[in-house]
């Protein structure tokens, strides 16, 4: 083991000798997670979904991938524990995120909100006034809960400091439920980890490396259907292509419920595997539309040194997210702010970041109208007129710790070898979500360096 880079990335990630071997053991799902520390507000939870079983009810998702996510492995828990049950994924354009007062109809005696839910308080008080029953599994931050705490399932909730994202805690819920792990299931909620940028520099990076151990070894068509994959072969690829996937389509401008059905249909049966194709082909064709908007509006941005940017750009609703998150990954910055104009002269941003910065703190201001998410990524909607304050206020936000690594820390060419390869590369699934390390070549020799013929590569 190369001894220098290895303790300078045990310091750079808080890692112990102790968990470094703990993450490359042959770890167990048992190992990763431990269930019995959420036993009583799972059983709970539970009970409160029993009462309900009799009912006919309607699993509330939201548009993202970990909105896709949690309501497909509730959506199954349900079937399996045979509930009549049906589900709705909202279309961004025509409904906005979160259940609404308006989606309470004679068709359904109960709701349960994934991934949304906690800041629904017209739908909540409507529920109430028609002697339903709603229960909520959420994970974005509130200040006080809408309804009584025994029908929340929440992070907070469980006292416990790791951050989850609602796919994952829907995951935990689904193994506890049943008394048993499935692995399936797992590989959706721990993806739905990476797909909503939830901090992994805790306990998350266990969970992460398990998944990765496990996609090497099992092949799941449904998760690599989607790019025809001989193999899902690391995270780096359920990163970039599944969740981008995802997000891409369910936030296009899409008219047609039925897409979202037949994925959420596809998602939780691992047998079915006779998909529309032309299901399959309207999304890809979706996703492909996204991704140029998207290529197309960031080339026109203008490029800058700095490591924070923060701007208002013309683009179709559900495309300022994507857009940060290409200038975040593609730019290596600390934290972008994408903003474009929306009705009442106001702007609806969405602010990234893969520092340790809490993005959450910003809600309170007072020029905020509007806003939501989590520590590391955040949805809000201001006055165009307090732009400038926004970006003054983000401007001044800074990294809750700060690198532990310097520059300094440079590695001369001749250090170079397999071994050195090695040690970097046990440690980049633990890390994912997090900004890589980048460290200093000294003494390259010249003579290995090749051009492109326009010597931009």
């Amino acid at each position: 083991m190369n001894h220098r880079l290895f303790n300078i990335l045990l310091k750079e990630y808080s890692l112990t000798i102790e968990d470094y071997n703990f993450l490359n053991s042959n770890l167990s799902i048992e190992d990763v997670i431990k269930l019995e520390k959420y036993k009583d507000k799972f059983e709970i939870f539970k009970n409160e979904i029993l009462k309900i079983k009799d009912k006919r009810i309607l699993v509330f998702g939201d548009f993202d991938a970990d909105g896709i996510i949690s309501t497909t492995i509730m959506y199954s828990l349900l079937k399996e524990i045979g509930v009549n049950v049906s589900f709705k994924i909202p279309i961004k354009s025509s409904h906005g995120y979160g259940i609404k007062k308006e989606d309470i109809t004679p068709e359904f005696d109960a709701y349960i909100c994934v991934d949304n839910g906690v800041k629904a308080i017209e739908a909540i008080e409507e529920i109430k006034k028609q002697g339903k029953v709603i229960l909520i599994l959420d994970h974005h931050a509130y200040e006080t809960l809408p309804i009584e705490e025994n029908k929340v399932l929440h992070p907070v909730l469980l006292r416990d400091k790791t951050p989850f994202s609602a796919g994952y805690l829907t995951y935990l819920f689904y193994a506890y439920f049943n008394k048993k792990h499935d692995h399936y299931f797992f590989a959706l909620g721990a993806t739905s980890l990476i797909s909503d940028v939830i901090d992994i520099n805790n306990s998350n990076r266990f969970v992460l490396r398990f998944l990765d151990n496990l996609l090497n070894k099992e092949y799941f068509r449904n998760i690599a259907l989607f790019e025809r994959y001989q193999s899902v072969k690391c995270l780096e690829q359920i990163s970039n292509d599944f969740v981008t996937y995802l997000n891409a389509i369910t936030r296009m401008d899409v008219k047609d419920q039925n897409i979202f059905n037949q994925l959420i249909f596809y998602l939780s049966d691992r047998n079915k595997f006779d998909l529309d194709f032309s299901i399959v082909n309207i999304l890809k064709d979706l996703n492909n539309l996204k991704k140029e908007e998207v290529k197309t509006i960031y080339d026109f941005i203008p490029k800058t040194e700095s490591k924070y940017v923060i701007t208002k750009l013309e683009a179709k609703e559900g495309l300022t997210g994507l857009i940060a998150n290409k200038i975040l990954t593609t730019d290596k910055k600390e934290l972008v702010a994408v903003f474009s104009k929306i009705e009442n002269s106001c702007l609806k941003g969405s602010i990234r970041t893969l520092n340790e910065m809490n993005l959450l703190s910003i809600l309170k201001e007072d020029f905020i109208i509007d806003g939501g998410g989590h520590e590391k990524a955040v949805g809000l909607t201001i006055k165009e007129e307090n732009f400038d304050r926004c970006k003054t206020f983000l401007e001044n936000l800074k990294p809750t710790t700060s690198r532990k690594i310097s520059l300094e820390d440079e590695i001369n060419f001749n250090e170079l070898d397999a071994d050195y390869f090695k040690t970097y590369y046990t440690f980049t699934p633990i890390v994912n979500n997090i900004a890589f390390l980048k460290i200093k070549i000294k003494n390259f020799p010249k003579k290995l360096l090749t051009f492109s013929k326009d010597l931009k590569h």
